[in-house]
């Protein structure tokens, strides 16, 4: 990887546990090397990011984001997937 950039694209950083655990996979890696963008970026996360559209605070925004590309899912998954980490909607 010498030389090489890398840029990783989420649609939310919510927690941060996605971002860290690339983090740690990358930390071989020259920090000037990995870049973070997302979507939606939780400013209580415990992962910064590098770009973001949009800044929510999940203190108060407590909505569950469907992004256009799961709407593909059931419902009874999405909500699965929600209650996965119930203190997003607490």
């Amino acid at each position: 990887m010498a030389g090489d950039k890398l840029l990783f694209v989420d649609d939310i950083n919510d927690s941060g546990r996605t971002i860290n655990a690339v983090r740690d996979a990358m930390a071989a890696a020259p920090a000037e090397a990995v870049r973070f963008a997302v979507l939606m970026d939780n400013v209580r996360s415990a992962a910064a990011v590098n770009y973001r559209a949009e800044a929510i605070d999940r203190a108060v925004t407590k909505d569950w984001f469907v992004f256009p590309w799961e709407t593909v899912a059931s419902r009874e998954s999405i909500l699965a997937d929600w209650g996965d980490v119930p203190e997003r909607t607490q």
